[in-house]
């Protein structure tokens, strides 16, 4: 698996209509893991969403937001990218904060494996009992 991986600094006080982002780059394949950090001090002021073009990834509730304190949140999304631009894209939010914060993002995807005609006709042939 491969693994990629970035940061969102959040800004004090940023407003859940303005929300700051990041873009974390990937390949073609599939997200089989998302870690999102959320340091010590956040104190579930800090909310975040990650999509995948216009497809809200997590959370799995279209319109709802991440938000933890001192906690790694560790997913299994399972979820195929089909077309570039092979990206995820996270939004934060902050409203009413003193402090800017930091959410370390980890993606790990698998790439898929080349579909042979080598291995079609090996599948045929195991389906037909030869």
């Amino acid at each position: 698996m491969l693994e990629f991986a970035n940061s969102l600094t959040i800004p004090p006080d940023t407003p859940e209509d303005s929300p700051v982002s990041v873009t974390v780059k990937l390949t073609e394949g599939i997200i089989k893991r998302v870690l999102l950090e959320y340091k010590a001090g956040c104190a579930w002021f800090v909310h975040v969403q990650a999509w995948v073009e216009t497809t809200q990834l997590l959370p799995v509730i279209p319109g709802q937001s991440l938000a933890f304190d001192n906690y790694v949140f560790e997913t299994t999304p399972n979820y195929k990218l089909v077309s570039p631009p092979y990206n995820l894209t996270v939004f934060g939010w902050s409203p009413n904060t003193d402090y800017q914060h930091i959410i370390d993002i980890i993606v790990g995807v698998e790439p898929e494996e080349e579909t042979t005609t080598a291995d079609l006709l090996s599948a045929l042939l195991l389906t037909q009992g030869g």
